[in-house]
């Protein structure tokens, strides 16, 4: 294979994600139904209860189905090895990527430092874009971090 086919820039576009989908349900659903057994009041069984669904619509929002307007749509790694973040509200943002990324063919978490402040995280399992892109990102992060 040569090389060009990894060459930059790349363009990825999120789309829902079924894995994900049932991953982080049922993560959040687990996590209510171990609290009945508990020897805690109630109240506080329910103030916890709350916590967990919130965080889990939250999470659902952002990263699942990203419908928050402040959600990132679109990720294109250019040449220079700068990343623009595109937003579903159509702003767009430049960031760089952290070495605390995590890359697996299953799921790859890509960790950002915008240049206007703030963290990021996106997370993009196998079936949350296209396979043969997920394949090219993989390959080319490795290779990033061969020469790092």
């Amino acid at each position: 294979m040569s090389s060009s086919v990894y060459a930059l820039p790349l363009r990825l576009e999120r789309r829902f994600s079924p894995t994900l989908a049932w991953t982080v349900g049922g993560v959040h659903l687990l996590a209510v139904a171990v609290l009945p057994p508990l020897a805690w009041p109630w109240w506080a069984k329910l103030i916890l209860a709350i916590a967990v669904l919130m965080q889990g619509l939250f999470i659902w929002r952002r990263h699942v189905t990203p419908s928050a307007p402040d959600a990132i749509q679109g990720l294109l790694w250019k040449s220079d090895g700068d990343w623009e973040l595109s937003y579903v509200n159509g702003k767009v943002c430049t960031a760089r990527l952290r070495r605390a990324s995590y890359v697996h063919p299953a799921l790859v978490i890509l960790r950002f430092v915008a240049d206007a402040g703030g963290r990021y995280a996106v997370l993009l399992p196998a079936d949350g874009v296209d396979a043969e892109l997920h394949r090219r990102l993989r390959v080319a992060l490795r290779l990033q971090a061969e020469v790092v």
